[in-house]
């Protein structure tokens, strides 16, 4: 039983590591969104992309070898939590501690996702505002310098 709460605290920890991997890209991202940095932004999206699939991956395996279901991890957690029956009262504490740390940078995340997400649309409506700018200027300068190519035949 110890060694499976040993591994299970592993796993948990490198949840924890990779859970701030993907804030630290969805911060940098943010900076890059702000920069108007677009192929940075691109790759950064991959790379977000990559490390959701590592949590996914590392939440399945922690439900597959210790039947710990996602929402166990997602809320406070107390006595009467399935994830408490299967840890060995010495190791609780460390475990929820692990646990509510995973919350708060779910929440991080979560919330860094949205300001991106908020920054891409503004920076999106600026983008179609600049296009329509430049639409407009050559259609304007289209209609007062009508050059006339057919006159010098």
């Amino acid at each position: 039983m110890e060694t499976q709460i040993e591994k299970l605290v592993t796993l948990l920890r490198q949840h924890l590591v990779v859970q701030g991997e993907l804030l630290a890209l969805l911060e940098q991202q943010h900076l890059d969104i702000l920069a108007n940095n677009v192929d940075q932004t691109l790759v950064s999206t991959g790379e977000i992309q990559v490390v959701c699939k590592k949590i996914i991956e590392m939440r399945t395996q922690i439900l597959k070898e210790f039947g710990i279901p996602v929402w166990e991890t997602q809320r406070k957690l107390d006595e009467h939590s399935t994830l408490f029956r299967h840890i060995p009262e010495v190791y609780r504490p460390l475990v929820v501690a692990l646990i509510d740390e995973m919350r708060n940078l779910n929440t991080k995340i979560h919330t860094q996702l949205a300001q991106n997400i908020q920054a891409l649309a503004v920076s999106t409506t600026k983008m179609q505002e600049i296009l329509r700018s430049i639409s407009n200027s050559r259609k304007i300068r289209t209609d007062l310098h009508l050059p006339n190519h057919h006159a010098r035949r």
